[in-house]
Formats: structure tokens, C-alpha cells, sequence
């Protein structure tokens, strides 16, 4: 052996060197395998429980939306009956109407029979009031000539008399 070897560096000493780096990085990397696998199931539970409260709130919201919606349909339920009893309830008033109300033709006819009645009235109380006053007329005549007849009498009887 020469003067530049090192004296302390022989075969075993650099297998010995070796397998303790090996194993330093060995343990190094089992280290850093088992944080980094702490790191991740740390992620996992943390999704898992995030993916958990997301699911919790989308059901809540599901169940409430479905809660609304058969309000809802009741709601309109409850108010699609008022209208159809209102409905109904007009057409009642409808048919009534129909069966108690006079049909137009039948209302035309009765009313021309009493404008008739009433044209028939009318000449009779204008031929009655016709003949009343003829009648007075009569009188108002019979009693001027009564009268007359009268006066007439008078003044011969006081001519002749004296």
C-alpha cells in the first residue's frame, strides 16, 4: 500500500459506511412515507367528512324543497276546488235563471197582447168619454131650450096679462 491511501478507509469500513447511510436514508424515507401517508388519510377524512356534511345539507335541502313543492300542490289543490265549486255554483245560478226566467219570444208575445188590451181600453175611453160629453152636451141643450121655453112663456104670459 502506498502513503496516499488513507489508512482508515479498507473494504469493511466502506461496506459498513454504506449499509449505515442505506439504512439512515432507509429510515429517512419510512419517515417521510409514514407522514406522508398521515398528510393524506388526514385529506381523506377530511373530504370524507366534508363530502358527508355536503351530503346532509343536499338532502336537507331535498326534503324541504319536497316539503314546499306538496304545500304548494296542496295550496293549489285547495283553490282549484273553491274555483270549481264557484263554478259550479255559477252554473246553478245559471240554470235557475234559465228555468225561472221568460224566454223572449213568449215575453214579446204577452207584451204585444197587453199593448193590444191597452189600444182597445184607450178607444173605448175615448168613445166613453165621446158619449159623456155628447150627453152633457145634451143636457146643457135640453136645459137652454127648458129654458127658453120658459123665458118665452114668462114674457107672453106678462104681455098678455099685462
Amino acid at each position: 500500500m502506498s502513503d496516499d491511501s488513507d489508512p482508515g478507509w479498507t473494504v469493511n469500513t466502506l461496506r459498513v459506511y454504506l449499509e449505515r447511510r442505506i439504512d439512515d436514508l432507509n429510515t429517512k424515507l419510512e419517515e417521510r412515507y409514514a407522514t406522508q401517508t398521515r398528510a393524506v388519510e388526514r385529506a381523506l377524512e377530511a373530504q370524507q367528512t366534508a363530502m358527508a356534511a355536503a351530503l346532509t345539507a343536499a338532502e336537507t335541502a331535498v326534503s324541504k324543497a319536497l316539503e314546499s313543492a306538496e304545500k304548494a300542490v296542496s295550496k293549489a289543490e285547495v283553490a282549484a276546488e273553491g274555483r270549481f265549486a264557484a263554478v259550479n255554483e255559477f252554473r246553478g245560478q245559471l240554470a235557475d235563471q234559465a228555468a225561472t226566467l221568460m224566454p223572449r219570444a213568449e215575453s214579446m208575445s204577452r207584451h204585444d197582447a197587453a199593448a193590444e188590451k191597452i189600444d182597445d181600453l184607450a178607444t173605448k175611453i175615448d168613445k166613453s168619454e165621446g158619449r159623456g160629453a155628447g150627453l152633457n152636451a145634451g143636457w146643457v141643450y135640453l136645459l137652454a131650450g127648458v129654458a127658453a121655453i120658459g123665458t118665452i112663456v114668462s114674457i107672453y104670459l106678462a104681455m098678455r096679462g099685462g
